[in-house]
């Protein structure tokens, strides 16, 4: 779908996100037979960065509730119809990002440094990695134009392994999607020791 009707939908729905002091965390549109918005909503930690989208991109913020996203897919979902912006049937899903919350501007990574991220490439990068798309890693470093991962290894029971491998600088250009690993490790069970 084309980026001018992605900003046509960013624009209706960002007076209604931001009235109710939340953030738009991102937008995806899914081309088929009847058009699939999503919209990501969240709640930023302070109340002064919802007016401000660089503020509030830039932390790591709580979840909006239940009521907020019902609120927001009426509302939008009744601007959408007014102002014609699809011509046929479109189906509409506002939530939040979650805990696997994918990132869709560099700039909402740095609150998440130190974390698990999981990102799948365009194409391979040019630094000559065997043609690998997909990196997972420990989000290390987030610049204007790039961030960088240190890869991991994760096991079945979720424990972060680090891996012999360097560091690995991935430009934003290159990403086609990338986001937060939620790792849920297994406490070992009480009076069992490891020998």
């Amino acid at each position: 779908m084309s980026e001018d009707l992605r900003e046509r939908i960013r624009e209706l729905a960002l007076p209604l996100v931001k009235a109710r002091g939340l953030m738009l965390w991102g937008l995806e549109l899914v081309a088929s037979q009847r058009p699939l918005v999503r919209l990501y909503i969240d709640a930023p930690k302070s109340a002064s960065a919802a007016n401000n989208d660089e503020e509030a991109s830039s932390q790591v913020c709580i979840a909006a509730d239940l009521q907020q996203c019902e609120e927001i897919s009426r509302d939008l979902g009744l601007a959408l119809d007014v102002d014609n912006v699809f011509p046929g049937p479109w189906q509409l899903e506002v939530s939040t990002p979650g805990l696997a919350r994918r990132f869709f501007a560099l700039e909402q990574m740095t609150a998440y440094l130190g974390e698990i991220v999981e990102a799948r490439l365009v194409s391979p990068l040019p630094t000559g990695q065997n043609g690998r798309r997909t990196w997972l890693g420990k989000l290390s470093e987030v610049t204007d134009a790039s961030f960088s991962l240190e890869p991991v290894l994760i096991t079945e029971d979720d424990q972060v392994q680090p891996t012999a491998e360097p560091a690995v600088c991935i430009p934003w250009n290159c990403v086609r999607k990338v986001n937060r690993v939620a790792l849920f490790p297994k406490a070992p069970k009480p009076g069992k020791k490891k020998a």
